[in-house]
């Protein structure tokens, strides 16, 4: 397991020490950052629309209808849509809310999009809140679970507002 800081590697034991409840654990995918806002605009991580390959249309109108913003990796290959975080939900501007706060209203969001095939509840059913479940085992139980479309894991502070791009509250690790 390698952080994304060069140079840096993160073994089992130094995964073990975000163990507790200030921190979360998501799978990492392999795919293409998007965000989809509250206009039923997917935009990547520079702020451009996707053009690429259209995303789920059931998750753009959720985002349009609820009024809300929504982060997430898109499968290029599967067309699936694996959402990690929210930073607006029925108007109201999430991105000072912790991440444990933002997560809760992602759950709520994406409880009524569930039944549609192009958007994945792996992400969020695999979320271990530290102490919940030991680092290690946690980043193993991914990589057997979602094999190579996972590359990692992120690690969060639960108490943590977003931040757009690079963040210190945010740990993102590859496997080696």
């Amino acid at each position: 397991m390698k952080a994304m800081i060069p140079g840096i590697t993160i073994l089992p034991s130094d995964i073990n020490r975000y163990d507790n409840n200030k921190f979360s654990f998501t799978p990492k995918f392999n795919g293409m950052n998007v965000v989809i806002d509250e206009d039923g605009v997917a935009r990547n991580k520079h702020g451009e629309p996707t053009t690429k390959r259209p995303l789920p249309p059931d998750v753009i109108l959720q985002c349009v209808e609820k009024r809300a913003c929504v982060n997430g990796e898109f499968d290029l290959r599967t067309g699936i849509f694996y959402p990690f975080d929210i930073t607006k939900y029925e108007g109201e501007d999430l991105r000072n809310a912790p991440f444990h706060e933002r997560y809760l209203n992602l759950l709520k969001f994406f409880r009524e999009v569930f039944d549609h095939t192009h958007v994945s509840r792996e992400i969020l059913r695999w979320t271990k809140t530290g102490g919940e479940i030991l680092g290690s085992y946690v980043l193993s139980m991914y990589r057997k679970e979602f094999g190579d479309l996972c590359e990692g894991a992120v690690i969060k502070r639960n108490n943590a507002p977003y931040v757009e791009g690079k963040s210190k509250s945010i740990i993102r690790c590859r496997y080696a």
